[in-house]
């Protein structure tokens, strides 16, 4: 299989230049000559005075220094073997070996000068005789020297051409690579890299595969293009077809669909003559729809798009089921994405939002005029323009929230917020200038907001682009730290801190800051956190020492960067 990659085309581009420089020199000197001009209708100089012209003798100096004037010598069927085995062979190699782009590059181009020089010789030899007289070979290696000359000029300018107009964005500043820790270097060339199950698809050299959370290439880069990993199966497309490969590799459904999407719940949404079905993960068709689109299942449902027979440019959004039946009722439009057993869907009439389960039901009977999914048991809710909260799955408020609170939590994930400092321009968008960063909730800035691209914290790790290469940093933030979960409080075993020599877990102080915040809604931000690890001081003390003692004396050490920003914010 051939890898449409960068050094696959600048190869390609290569040889098609030779051969157009190849058909220019035939065609000006078929049987030897250069063919006759037609007369001209109108001469205003003499034929003499145009020999003569600086134009004319240029003219004639660069054909001579480019074009061997007698083009019909005896050509070897073999002088193309060298080029087709070296592009081929080399793009083959490419599935089994991984080398630096430049390196690949310098590896290719020793390749093509070597097989035009074999080609050069071969014509020699073919025509030994010809080249025996007067200073013909000199002319004609003169010539080809010339034309790989210029085709490497010409090449040069195009690449560059074609390097300067896809990296148009401001350079990133220097030492913004040093700015953060590294757990990948930044080495790919992936389009908003995430991790999903272990893995990650990136790009490499036009190609995508998959690596480990430390970097390890584990599956080769042999794809046009690739999805996540769900189930234990990811979409990946080759010849322009999609298919779907296990864990290790090995094509477990072949290579037959347009489109292709993840699996869940053991099955997957596929795009096969025009038409969406469900295949399960054997490939075996469960259901074939009608509908104009299908997006991946979650959970057990998946969004899809249905058009209007009778209007075509008229499109209505739903759920189906994992048999395909429909599951909103009619007069309700999707708001979001279903997650932890519901969705919000907006009533098209009143436009306000309720919350859904896979079987249509109104989970809260609550009406909200705006509302984010369901995370970590919980979702942020507006009750109008300025009443906003924080609700579990029953409805019940936990705790009331400020709009930028708000606006935080819906953006969220794994603790963090992504921050930008582009500005919005109605008529041209977000600006080509922007740079991203993350902060937590409490408006601490934990990654530079620098970067020219950035994907959200997705199993502890977050990419980033610089130089136009993509790597991954880990989350800064303890797990205990990244969402809702009271079980992950009390399992995160992350030290944060000691009091009189006794550990003190980031689970502990997130729970207990949770208790207190639970009981005073209006405790918010690092005084909170300051107000919880006081307790858990006295707590510690108490135990080592008793209940008599002086907490202003207790001994205690904040040894998480985090967790600093948070307590000790001079300190920082």
């Amino acid at each position: 299989m051939i890898n449409i990659n960068a050094p696959f085309i600048l190869a390609l581009t290569v040889i098609i230049f030779l051969v157009v420089i190849k058909w220019i020199e035939w065609f000006l000197f078929q049987n030897g000559s250069f063919p006759a001009r037609k007369k001209r209708q109108k001469i205003k100089k003499t034929d003499k005075e145009i020999k003569n012209t600086r134009l004319a003798v240029f003219g004639r100096k660069l054909k001579g220094l480019l074009f061997f004037g007698k083009a019909d010598l005896k050509r070897p069927w073999y002088t193309g073997i060298p080029f087709a085995v070296i592009i081929i062979g080399h793009n083959l190699a490419l599935d089994f070996i991984n080398i630096s782009f430049w390196k690949d590059m310098v590896v290719l181009w020793i390749g093509i000068i070597a097989a035009s020089w074999f080609s050069v010789f071969s014509i020699l030899r073919a025509n030994k005789e010809f080249f025996s007289e007067g200073d013909r070979r000199k002319r004609y290696i003169r010539t080809q020297i010339a034309q790989g000359c210029l085709t490497v000029i010409i090449v040069a300018a195009v690449v560059g051409g074609f390097i300067v107009y896809s990296n148009h964005k401001d350079p990133d500043p220097p030492g913004l690579k040093d700015s953060v820790d590294w757990v990948i270097e930044p080495t790919y060339d992936a389009e908003w890299p995430e991790f999903s199950e272990g893995l990650a698809a990136v790009g490499y050299r036009g190609k995508k595969g998959f690596i480990d959370r430390e970097g390890n290439t584990v599956i080769p880069f042999r794809y046009n293009d690739a999805g996540s990993f769900h189930d234990g199966l990811a979409a990946v497309q080759k010849d322009w077809r999609w298919g779907y490969i296990d864990r290790n590799g090995n094509v477990v459904i072949p290579f037959q669909y347009g489109e292709a999407s993840e699996f869940d719940s053991g099955i997957a949404p596929v795009k096969k003559d025009g038409k969406w079905s469900v295949i399960d993960e054997s490939g075996n068709v469960r259901f074939t729809t009608e509908y104009k689109t299908i997006y991946p299942f979650n959970e057990g449902v998946a969004k899809v798009e249905i058009q209007d027979k009778k209007y075509s440019e008229r499109v209505t959004e739903n759920l189906i089921d994992t048999n395909g039946k429909l599951i909103l009722q009619n007069g309700y439009a999707m708001n979001g994405n279903f997650s932890e057993g519901c969705i919000l869907a907006t009533d098209t009439q009143t436009g306000l939002n309720y919350f859904f389960d896979r079987n249509g039901n109104k989970v809260i009977q609550q009406s909200y005029f705006t509302a984010s999914d369901f995370s970590g048991g919980v979702a942020a809710v507006g009750y109008g323009s300025i009443a906003y909260a924080l609700i579990d799955h029953t409805g019940t408020v936990i705790r009331s929230l400020s709009e930028e609170e708000y606006y935080d939590f819906i953006s969220c994930r794994e603790g963090l917020v992504e921050v930008n400092n582009g500005k919005w321009d109605f008529n041209l968008g977000m600006s080509d200038k922007v740079r991203y960063g993350f902060k937590d909730v409490y408006e601490n800035v934990l990654i530079p907001v620098a970067f020219s691209a950035a994907t959200a914290s997705n199993e502890g790790l977050i990419g980033l682009e610089v130089d136009g290469r993509w790597g991954f940093i880990e989350n800064p933030l303890p797990a205990a730290a990244r969402g809702f979960d009271p079980e992950l409080w009390k399992t995160d075993r992350t030290q944060i801190a000691t009091v009189e020599g006794m550990p003190v877990y980031a689970g502990e102080l997130e729970s207990r800051a949770y208790s207190i915040k639970e009981r005073s809604p209006e405790r918010a931000g690092p005084q909170l956190y300051k107000e919880a690890f006081e307790l858990i001081k006295a707590e510690k003390a108490s135990e080592k020492y008793g209940k008599n003692i002086d907490l202003e004396k207790i001994r205690y050490q904040i040894g998480n960067t985090y967790y600093k920003k948070l307590l000790l914010p001079n300190a920082i």
